[in-house]
C-alpha cells in the first residue's frame, strides 16, 4: 500500500510540475501578439495517478480597431488562481510521499 501511495504521489508532483510550467508559459506570454495560451487537463489513471495533458486552447480573436488580431488571450486572473491550486496540489503529493515513507519506515522497524 506505501509503495502504490508513493507512486500515486510522484504522479502528482509530475503532473502538478508540469501544470505550474504550462501556468507560467501562459504568464510569460500575456503581452506577445497573437498567444494563445495552453489550458491543462488532469486525467485519473485507472492503476492510480494522474496525468496532465496540455492543449491549445480554443482560439478566441481579439481584434483592433482594424480587424487585424492583437494581444494574447491570456486570462491572468485565471492564471494566477491555476497556479496557487498547483502549487497546493504539489504540496499535497509532496506529503503524501513523506507519509507513505514514514509507514514504510515504521515497518521495518518492526520487523
Amino acid at each position: 500500500m506505501s509503495i502504490g501511495a508513493i507512486k500515486q504521489g510522484l504522479s502528482g508532483m509530475t503532473a502538478y510540475q508540469k501544470a505550474l510550467d504550462c501556468s507560467g508559459h501562459n504568464v510569460a506570454n500575456a503581452c506577445t501578439d497573437n498567444f494563445k495560451s495552453q489550458q491543462v487537463d488532469f486525467q485519473e489513471l485507472q492503476e492510480g495517478g494522474v496525468i496532465v495533458n496540455i492543449s491549445q486552447q480554443a482560439e478566441q480573436l481579439r481584434l483592433d480597431s482594424d480587424n487585424t488580431q492583437t494581444g494574447s488571450d491570456t486570462d491572468l486572473a485565471k492564471e494566477i488562481v491555476n497556479s496557487l491550486q498547483y502549487q497546493h496540489g504539489f504540496e499535497l503529493s509532496a506529503q503524501l510521499i513523506r507519509r507513505s515513507d514514514e509507514m514504510l519506515d515504521s515497518l521495518l522497524k518492526i520487523k
